[in-house]
C-alpha cells in the first residue's frame, strides 16, 4: 500500500466500487487501469487487482469452479 500518498483510499470496500471492478473485468478484461479510474475512488491500480482476486477467491470458496470465470464474475455480481 502505498504510505506516501495520503489521498490514497485505505477504507472498507464498497459494494458499487466491487460491481465496477467486476463488471470492468466482464466487459474489458483485466484492465487494472481502467477499472481504477471508473471506480472513481483513490484507489491504486494494484489495490484494484488484489481486490478482483479476492472476490474471485471467496467465490471460488462457496462453490463456483474458476474453469469459467464468466460464470464466477456474475455470480459476484448478482451478490451485489
Amino acid at each position: 500500500m502505498n504510505h506516501l500518498d495520503p489521498q490514497i483510499c485505505k477504507s472498507e470496500w464498497s459494494p458499487e466500487e466491487d460491481y465496477i471492478i467486476v463488471n470492468t473485468v466482464l466487459e474489458n478484461g483485466r484492465k487494472w487501469a481502467l477499472a481504477a479510474k471508473l471506480a472513481g475512488s483513490k484507489r491504486t491500480e494494484h489495490m484494484i487487482k488484489n481486490r478482483y482476486h479476492t472476490l474471485l477467491r471467496n467465490e471460488e470458496r462457496v462453490g463456483v469452479h474458476s474453469y469459467d470465470k464468466g460464470k464466477v464474475l456474475r455470480a459476484i455480481i448478482k451478490k451485489l
